[in-house]
């Protein structure tokens, strides 16, 4: 059955827990390194014999399936842009849902038949790991029986015809900005912001 790992970062030095989430968590934090999936970035650190800064753990969870449920093996794809950065993380109907794509096959043809780059959306490189997933007995088809779900409504974007994921993030960062700026609160740069979950408001 398809599991989640769940990483615990500490200083190699100390055992400090400094980090502990799942990769794309770990990612949006920005504790990886930008250009590295977490796995990737785990083995590396972990094998390092010099310079050691962190000692990297992992384990094995499993989503909990409740009675009247079934469990079903879904791709969980991570989208990053030029920067390193992840600008969206899901099933292919989350990301369609997010807005990172245009429908809810367009993960799926991108990671494998584009190489998981599309310049039109803003992603310069996509990974994939497998996930147990929850499905409702109503719903066993998983993202299929889904696909007549009403898309999520975004603003519209004035003067831009068909707006990237990276679009609505600087319309919602200014947006915060904004906010924060009447209220006399700190302003946020883009990393900042992504690293705090993307809020709406201060």
């Amino acid at each position: 059955m398809g599991k989640a790992n769940l990483y615990t970062v500490k200083d190699y030095q100390t055992g400090e827990v400094l980090a502990k989430g799942t990769a794309g968590e770990l990612e949006a934090s920005g504790i990886v390194p930008k250009g590295y999936h977490t796995s990737e970035w785990a083995k590396h650190e972990n094998q390092k014999r010099r310079n050691r800064k962190y000692a990297i753990s992992f384990e094995e969870r499993q989503p909990e399936v409740k009675r009247g449920e079934k469990g079903r093996m879904m791709s969980v794809y991570t989208c990053y842009n030029a920067a390193g950065d992840v600008i969206g993380e899901g099933t292919a109907r989350e990301l369609w849902e997010a807005g990172v794509f245009s429908n809810d096959n367009a993960a799926y043809y991108t990671y494998k038949e584009q190489g998981g780059r599309c310049i039109k959306r803003g992603i310069a490189k996509m990974t994939c790991r497998k996930e147990m997933r929850k499905v409702g007995q109503n719903n066993a088809r998983g993202e299929k029986a889904d696909c007549a779900a009403k898309k999520p409504e975004r603003p519209v974007l004035r003067k831009i015809k068909d707006p990237t994921p990276l679009d609505y993030d600087v319309h919602d960062l200014m947006t915060y900005n904004a906010i924060a700026k009447k209220e006399g609160r700190p302003e946020l740069t883009y990393g900042y912001w992504a690293a705090a979950g993307k809020p709406a408001r201060p």
